[in-house]
């Protein structure tokens, strides 16, 4: 019996042994072969690596750098940048073992007074001071490429964590690719600094240096007769009143096989603020269109309306600085989810569009040119006329005679196909000079600049067009898309929105690189709560419906205590007053009847929201463990009754 009683310990411990031994031996084995691998269950991937890092990556033909200054002393301090740092460590290792050999990494501790504190300094690092005693570390990237090339971040600020792929695979990109695609860029609006009001600054767009990190942007003067042949893409901004000559040297462009990016706009807000800025008036610059071209290639951008889109509305303040009351302002548009055209790569992973005013573009009846939408509205919008916003729009107003369309409207869009020429009879002539004394130099330069044109006439397109058209140029604009903050002296540009990513995927695509497509449409991860939204969205519907009833019981109870008071002077006072202190107690009636109706929306608006948080709450907190609680007692139960048998 003891020897039955011994043998069963020493099983017993035996088998407690191999089962730490097993243990211990898988640890060793996932980390050494299995400590890369992740599983990313996040809707969009927001953790792993995208299609276009693996394909820059993939085709990198010579040897890149990747210097990581990381000092120590900031590990050691500050935890957050201790699991940041670890995090790009870790990223730029998985770089390298995708890269085929082609790009190596190297982690360096610049200590205070040494060589390498002075090489980081040499590359226009930036320092920090982490303490009172003014002790300086180091968070940034330094790459360089085999031909002296060299890219840097100063400093990798954690609230662009959630960046850090796009800033890396940028990196690399740049360095692998030193010789840029040249973009002509032919604009009515300055990107260093759009002129506005009288007095007023305005930064330089940012979207353009996000071009120039990819692309290398030539500007155009607004009368040039004949675009550059080296040009791959032809990029127009605002093209208000182009003359005859430029129009046609856009027409041959496109014709010859040259790519378009067309931003037009029926009311250009800096536009308008540009024509303000030049004249106290508005209006002169706030339209812009490309008509004689569009027309031959079979689309249009309809007239003086926009879009008014109550789904997708941003809201604004319409009430006073004193006394701020939030409101949907109808042309100001956020784009989501199947707003933006999925199956097209532009814009397939892009996540929020900002639009302000954007215009309409439609396929005329009869063309055969490809028109495929890439931002459209919900079908809840409706066409609002351009004089309805112009300087003092009344957002109230707007949503007070709001009245949806059913039909979801064009604000951007892909074009391909033949096209024919918008000047079938070729190169426009100089029109005559109103000096009569200059006429015969007139006509001396007219043929001139006649023949001035190099290349033969084309009347149908040699291969397919190949365009965009975005009904909106306030899409570029600063305010539409980024947020600046100034971190010690730098300037950290935080992106609210995709139209960067945008602009920068469609030229890449026009010029035939389109590897960081995907990479870039994970610029933000702004992950709203629909239903929370919906729900209020559905609340402020019904509290605006209540509330204009009541401004209409307000205005009529008004208007007859006002005929009332002007009624005969000759009537007696007892016979009005009765009549007045009516009216005022029925008023006073309507408007503690719909003040409490309010009452209850709201009320049913804040219980929706909280029921909607409970079970969400209830689901992260409590739902997922109760559920592995019952699984165990499954299993175990299962187990008992299997052994017990």
């Amino acid at each position: 019996m003891s020897t039955l009683k011994n043998k069963r310990t020493l099983n017993t411990v035996s088998l407690i042994t191999l089962v730490v031994i097993s243990v211990l031996g898988l640890n060793l084995i996932i980390n050494y072969t299995l400590s890369r691998a992740r599983v990313d269950f996040t809707q969009n991937g927001l953790y792993s690596l995208s299609q276009g890092t693996k394909k820059t990556l993939g085709r990198l033909e010579e040897p890149i750098k990747i210097r990581f200054y990381f000092s120590d002393i900031l590990r050691k301090q500050v935890p957050t940048y201790a699991t940041y740092g670890q995090r790009i460590t870790n990223l730029i290792e998985e770089y390298v073992s995708l890269s085929g050999g082609k790009i190596s990494f190297e982690l360096i501790n610049p200590e205070p007074f040494s060589e390498s504190e002075d090489r980081a300094v040499s590359y226009g690092l930036k320092s920090v001071p982490l303490d009172a005693e003014g002790s300086a570390v180091y968070f940034g990237l330094v790459g360089t490429n085999s031909v002296d090339g060299q890219e840097v971040i100063p400093f990798l600020h954690n609230d662009r964590e959630r960046f850090i792929e796009y800033d890396l695979t940028k990196m690399i990109y740049t360095l692998a690719n030193p010789k840029k695609p040249v973009v002509g860029l032919l604009s009515q609006i300055n990107f260093d600094g759009p002129a506005g009001y009288p007095g007023q600054q305005n930064d330089p767009w940012i979207i353009l240096d996000q071009v120039k990190q990819f692309l290398d942007v030539r500007t155009l003067e607004p009368n040039t007769v004949e675009i550059p042949e080296d040009i791959s893409v032809l990029m127009l901004v605002h093209p208000t009143d182009l003359s005859a000559k430029t129009l046609y040297a856009i027409d041959q462009f496109a014709l010859r096989g040259g790519k378009l990016l067309a931003f037009v706009d029926p009311h250009s807000e800096i536009g308008a603020q540009k024509a303000l800025g030049r004249q106290m008036g508005g209006g002169g610059g706030s339209r812009s269109d490309l008509k004689k071209l569009f027309d031959a290639w079979g689309v249009e951008l309809v007239e003086n309306k926009v879009v008014g889109d109550v789904r997708n509305a941003r809201r604004v303040n319409a009430g006073t600085q004193d006394s701020p009351m939030a409101a949907p302002y109808l042309p100001y548009i956020t784009l989501r989810d199947s707003f933006i055209n999925r199956d097209e790569s532009i814009t397939g992973d892009l996540e929020v569009i900002n639009l302000s005013s954007a215009g309409i573009l439609k396929k005329k009846e009869g063309s055969t040119i490809d028109f495929i939408p890439l931002f459209t509205s919900s079908p809840e919008a409706m066409q609002i006329e351009v004089s309805k916003i112009q300087m003092m729009p009344d957002i109230r107003g707007l949503l007070d005679d709001f009245k949806p369309e059913n039909t979801s409207f064009v604000m951007a869009a892909r074009l391909s196909g033949t096209i024919k020429s918008a000047f079938p009879e070729g190169a426009p002539k100089d029109e005559p000079k109103k000096d009569e004394d200059q006429k015969d130099k007139d006509s001396n330069t007219s043929d001139a600049k006649q023949s001035s044109y190099s290349k033969e006439h084309v009347n149908t397109s040699k291969t397919p067009l190949n365009a965009v058209i975005v009904a909106d140029t306030d899409i570029l604009d600063n305010r539409s898309w980024v947020q600046v903050q100034n971190f010690l002296g730098q300037n950290i540009t935080m992106p609210t929105a995709n139209n960067a990513d945008f602009v920068v995927n469609t030229l890449e695509m026009l010029t035939g690189s389109g590897d960081l497509i995907g990479l870039r449409s994970r610029g933000t991860s702004d992950r709203p709560f629909t239903a929370v939204n919906e729900i209020k969205a559905e609340a402020e519907r019904h509290f605006r419906d209540q509330e204009k009833a009541l401004q209409t019981k307000l205005s009529e109870t008004q208007e007859k205590l006002q005929k009332l008071q002007s009624g005969n002077e000759g009537e007696a006072e007892n016979r009005k007053l009765p009549e007045q202190e009516a009216a005022i107690k029925a008023f006073r009636e309507e408007l503690v009847a719909t003040r409490k109706q309010l009452r209850d929306v709201k009320h049913a608006l804040r219980k929706d929201i909280s029921r909607l948080e409970s079970i969400i709450e209830f689901i992260n907190i409590a739902f997922v463990p109760i559920l592995i609680i019952l699984f165990a007692f499954f299993f175990s139960f299962r187990r008992i009754k299997q052994t017990s048998k």
